[in-house]
């Protein structure tokens, strides 16, 4: 690579960004008309305005010309947010594929878009060119894939002639194989804020293989971490804080602002039985980190083991009320069932690993001494939290209380009610405010305290999974609290340092980057990236009282390897690993459940399906099968997979374990703006009638029979008390007749469902005539031997522009070649995961 120009020979940031500023504006195709007019004279717009874009956009518009004039393929990680980024650097890259083929070039060009929710049509829907009236979402109408086939789809709109075609595919269930298909120029990926796009790094693989260049961008640096990340051109711009708004002054200030930072600050838990409570867990930990499991029975047993002692490291009410509103809430496993499991898997190992089962056995025993204190004593967390939620946060400041799961928390409340009589709204009264991980990361702060100082106190340790989240805690505040045991410090530490290596500048790879397009090289110094967050001194905290503090400086009881604290701290059975925490009908919440069965299964039924597909699926899980009716017409019916038979054809749903049609609709439009508050009245109202039905009971001879009783006598014409259960099992989005939402809030005083009962009607509404929607377009596509493109194209939902080609692509219909029962145990959480073999 030859060095063009005088080479730079100062160091440190100022040359840094000086460099960039000389480099920046020659790279290919920033120099060119169409960039000119489009950034220099600031043509490009969002929402009619030009207010929104910034030097960030402008750079990263300057990038990815470069490397789409040069093939080369780019990842960039966004210091935000903020909608308008995503769009206008698609936008770029259409403009600019449009631009260097408008002569000689009769039919547009396909490109393949993938991303994992729907949005970027309303997105580009914004994206305005000087004062014409082009549409560029219009690109995405224009064209349609089928397996096989590529064929135009007319829309009624004149585009601006020559855009190139967009296929949209989202979350794919095999990426790879659509790329052969459509032979794209090139891939756009918009990998939003997910941590887990598994069909991702196979597609780089083969879009490699065929020289076919990549643009992605990701706006959560927490988020995905894969193959692209090491891509010749590999931007990470440090995080933005919403808090720092001081005026960006230049390239220097925006890569290398000192005061942009987030103080982490660890409240180590000390006093009244801790230590006894603690030691247990350390010594079952100890075990723990030394084991390597080797084959499907081992990783089980170890991560049964895991799961149990995670849950005594989080657990936060007093253990009865645990155990008998733990079984309650989806996946929130009891202390007892975990502890069955991980004894069963023990002993299961003692055949072919006696060497391991010694050891899970020790480690289930250490881990027993803190059972056993839990059933005498509090945990500590409860007594810690009790004492931080009646104690004031300091003058203007407004305290958030941020748990790991919806149903940690849910639990908590609970407990925080049925113990003291304290509810929410009291609680706020004090400037103190609860939340989960999921909802926080999904709707943002709580509206009381948007706009307000925020000190979030996080209990515990984010797993792995949790850290993409913990991204909105570290953009928005100054100090975050985290309420941990004295072993959890260094766990601490190290999520600290990721945080810092993910969410920094990387001023290297930035180097490395700009170089590659440019071919001038820096002569000097890379600066050192700038800390984003930091560990401040701990602080031992008094369980009984949270204002009595000392300093803490001694490391942690237990220092374990990288990967062993990999799997401490990744977590599969996250309760709230999902898009979304709305439980759906067909959901297996069922009745309460507190055996080990809950958590492992004595048998699984592996599956083998045609073209190499296979699973291993408990006896109970269900599938879709296809069947035909009466009419001949193709239809979907779930069945158990224990009554699925060899040459069934199954609907199978990629990329998730359960195979739920509202599943996959949550997972397009969950994060969609005209379908983010019919998700949140559902969800609110599911929450307040578990909470507010506990509240109410807890007053005289009070069960499900007398809620049917009093709902009737306000004009119900529910017949039966297991319509009721099924609503707290939340089995159901609402009840289907609106005044039963009302009645039942006016037994049970439920001021928000009172007051909204007819929103939340239509949001369950809007929702079910969705699901009815798609299952029709399913069927029609199921009729026509999924090669109809008028049927993959048909719309869904016109308000958000949803066809059912948005969904198809992580559909397969397959046919069962071979079902097999194979011994366990096995881990539920393991099972469902539908994978293709290497060929």
């Amino acid at each position: 690579m030859t060095t063009i120009g005088n080479p730079v020979l100062e160091s440190g940031e100022g040359a840094f960004a000086r460099w960039l500023e000389s480099e920046l504006p020659r790279l290919p195709g920033a120099e060119d008309e169409l960039f000119h007019r489009l950034w220099v004279q600031g043509l490009l717009r969002f929402s009619d305005t030009n207010a929104a874009i910034d030097e960030i956009d402008r750079t990263n518009a300057r990038i990815l010309t470069a490397a789409y004039r040069v093939r080369c393929t780019s990842m960039l990680v966004l210091p935000d947010a903020r909608v308008h980024r995503p769009a206008l650097l698609f936008a770029t890259l259409l403009l600019r594929d449009w631009w260097d083929h408008r002569a000689g070039r009769r039919d547009p060009n396909p490109v393949l878009y993938f991303g994992s929710s729907v949005g970027i049509r309303d997105q580009l829907a914004s994206v305005r060119i000087g004062g014409r009236g082009w549409k560029l979402s219009s690109v995405f109408q224009q064209s349609h894939t089928q397996r096989g086939a590529i064929s135009a789809v007319p829309n009624g709109e004149a585009p601006m002639g020559g855009l190139p075609m967009v296929i949209t595919v989202y979350s794919p269930s095999d990426a790879a194989n659509i790329l052969e298909e459509c032979c794209p120029p090139w891939i756009a990926i918009d990998c939003a804020d997910a941590y887990r796009l598994q069909w991702l790094d196979p597609l780089i693989e083969r879009a490699e293989q065929h020289c076919v260049p990549v643009f992605a961008w990701s706006q959560n640096g927490l988020g995905y971490r894969g193959r692209l990340h090491t891509s010749p051109v590999n931007i990470q711009w440090p995080l933005i804080c919403t808090w720092d708004d001081t005026p960006v002054t230049g390239l220097e200030d925006l890569l290398f602002r000192p005061t942009r930072s987030c103080a982490i600050d660890p409240l180590v838990m000390n006093g009244q039985g801790v230590d006894a409570y603690e030691s247990g867990i350390v010594q079952s930990l100890h075990i723990l980190s030394q084991l390597r499991a080797h084959g499907r029975l081992a990783e089980d047993a170890v991560a049964a083991t895991w799961a149990l002692v995670r849950k005594l490291q989080n657990i936060s009410v007093p253990f009865p009320l645990h155990e008998s509103e733990a079984p309650n809430f989806w996946g929130f496993g009891t202390v007892s069932s975990l502890k069955g499991a991980a004894e069963r898997f023990a002993t299961a190992t003692r055949t072919s690993d006696p060497e391991l089962a010694s050891a899970l056995s020790r480690a289930v025993a250490a881990a027993d001494s803190s059972v056993e204190y839990l059933q005498q004593n509090d945990p500590p967390l409860w007594t810690a939290l009790g004492s931080f939620c009646i104690e004031p946060p300091p003058e203007g400041i407004r305290r958030l209380v941020v748990f790991g799961s919806r149903a940690q928390m849910d639990v908590f409340l609970f407990a925080l009610l049925a113990r003291y009589g304290i509810t929410q709204d009291d609680l706020s009264t004090l400037d103190i405010f609860v939340t989960d991980l999921t909802d926080l990361h999904r709707s943002g702060f709580p509206p009381e305290i948007a706009n307000s100082d925020v000190r979030p106190l996080y209990v515990g340790v984010p797993s792995l999974n949790a850290s993409a989240k913990v991204v909105d805690l570290l953009r928005h505040c100054k100090y975050i609290d985290f309420l941990i045991y004295t072993h959890q410090l260094s766990s601490l530490e190290r999520r600290s340092d990721d945080w810092n290596q993910k969410l920094g500048l990387d001023a290297e790879a930035f180097q490395k980057s700009v170089t590659n397009l440019s071919g001038q090289h820096l002569i000097g110094t890379v600066p050192s990236p700038r800390a984003l967050s930091g560990i401040a001194s701990a602080s031992r905290v008094d369980v009984l009282n949270a204002r009595n503090r000392s300093a803490f400086r001694a490391h942690s009881q237990l220092q374990l390897s990288p990967v062993s604290e990999i799997s401490n701290l990744f977590s599969d059975d996250d309760e709230d690993s999902g898009l979304d925490t709305v439980t759906l009908p067909g959901a297996d919440t069922g009745q309460p459940r507190e055996s080990p069965s809950d958590v492992l299964c004595d048998s699984a039924i592996a599956v083998d399906f045609e073209s190499g597909w296979t699973a291993l699926f408990a006896p109970n899980e269900k599938l879709n099968v296809i069947t035909t009716g009466g009419t001949g017409q193709q239809k979907t019916e779930e069945r158990v997979v224990a009554a699925v038979r060899p040459n069934d054809r199954v609907l199978l749903i990629t990329g998730q374990r359960r195979q739920s049609l509202y599943d996959l609709i949550v997972g397009r439009v969950h994060r969609h703006p005209a379908f983010e508050m019919h998700l949140a009245l559902i969800r609110r109202w599911q929450d307040d009638l578990v909470a507010a039905y506990d509240r109410w009971k807890a007053y005289g001879a009070r069960n499900i029979d007398e809620l049917l009783r009093q709902m009737v006598e306000k004009g119900s014409k529910l017949t039966s008390s297991f319509t009721l259960r099924t609503w707290l099992w939340r089995q159901t989005l609402c009840p289907d007749a609106p005044d039963d939402l009302r009645r039942i809030a006016e037994v049970l005083d439920m001021r928000f469902v009172a007051e909204n009962y007819r929103r939340i009607s239509r949001a369950a509404d809007r929702l079910r005539n969705l699901h009815r929607s798609l299952a029709l377009r399913l069927s029609h596509w199921l009729q026509n031997g999924q090669r109809d493109i008028d049927a993959a194209a048909a719309v869904v939902d016109a308000d958000l522009g949803l066809t059912f080609n948005d969904f198809r692509d992580s559909l397969l219909v397959l046919k069962v070649v071979n079902l097999n029962i194979v011994a366990g145990p096995f881990l539920r959480s393991r099972l469902g995961i539908v994978e293709k073999r290497n060929s």
